[in-house]
């Protein structure tokens, strides 16, 4: 089992060394490359291939979070994941500090603390375990869909603030990017990355925010919600990384006092329920 950490510690006399915790190759993981310093502590580089105007966009780190808490867990599969983003990180290097709370039979948990420049932070806490006996199925329905290869690939301007959107093959069965005056703050399509990255949980941790805010689509102009807060529960083991589109539902409920609820379930094709997201943003008008 993985060892207990006692607080957050840098030891820089190690030699550092790139961590290989995944099998997957794609331009997220090699955005999310984990350089070892010392007893769970990394340098990183954050990139700015995944921008939002804020900057490196909530779903890209989800996934470097995630990369961390996989390899201080000796590997165990991920079960949740919950960011707080307490401030804007900019694109460059980076110190991510972890620290194994407790290392059970069932759960792993994990705090990781992402600190950029000027000290701006990240924290995150994981729960990651293996596959326990008990009763199994799932009373959610996947919304109906025609096939991604029915839909149109949604189209982004390359001068786009946010090159986030450039990084998925977005296609849109409800809800699209550039739809306004809805009745419901809703969304449903297809996505995958645009290098067609199989889906892995790293993949699919940055799927669960890497589209437009549903709330936009209740606007006659576009309106943000950068990620205050993003929990992200894993609901398959993912043996296998899916090498396809898998399907988006994301809603907003509520939005009240600048504030706005988001739900994402992400779908397999053949209909399993890969995982399921609550976030809540912070309305900005753009």
């Amino acid at each position: 089992m993985p060892r207990h950490l006692v607080g957050y510690r840098r030891v820089s006399t190690l030699m550092p060394k790139t961590l290989a915790t995944v099998s997957v190759v794609g331009k997220l993981h090699d955005d999310t490359v984990l350089r070892e310093t010392g007893d769970g502590c990394f340098a990183v580089e954050l990139s700015d291939r995944w921008m939002v105007p804020s900057g490196p966009n909530g779903g890209y780190f989800a996934a470097l979070l995630l990369r961390a808490a996989i390899a201080v867990s000796d590997g165990l599969t991920p079960r949740a994941l919950n960011v707080h983003f307490l401030s804007a990180l900019p694109p460059g290097s980076a110190t991510l500090d972890t620290r194994i709370l407790r290392a059970g039979r069932s759960v792993t948990t994990i705090d990781l603390n992402l600190t950029g420049s000027g000290g701006r932070t990240i924290v995150a806490r994981a729960s990651l375990g293996p596959k326990r006996p008990g009763v199994d199925f799932c009373d959610a329905a996947m919304p109906p869909a025609p096939p991604p290869e029915e839909l149109a690939t949604e189209l982004w301007p390359e001068d786009n603030d946010s090159s986030v959107h450039l990084r998925y093959d977005m296609r849109f069965v409800s809800g699209g990017a550039h739809q306004f005056d809805h009745d419901r703050a809703e969304a449903i399509g297809w996505l995958r990355t645009d290098d067609a990255t199989p889906v892995d949980h790293l993949v699919l941790a940055a799927l669960t925010d890497s589209w437009p805010p549903p709330v936009a689509r209740r606007r006659t102009s576009g309106v943000g919600a950068p990620t205050m807060d993003l929990t992200i529960h894993f609901r398959d083991p993912l043996i296998e990384p899916i090498d396809d589109f898998v399907l988006l539902h994301s809603t907003t409920r509520l939005a009240r006092d600048g504030f706005a609820d988001l739900d994402t379930d992400v779908w397999s094709r053949d209909g399993r329920l890969l995982a399921t997201a609550r976030q809540l943003g912070l309305l900005v008008a753009r």
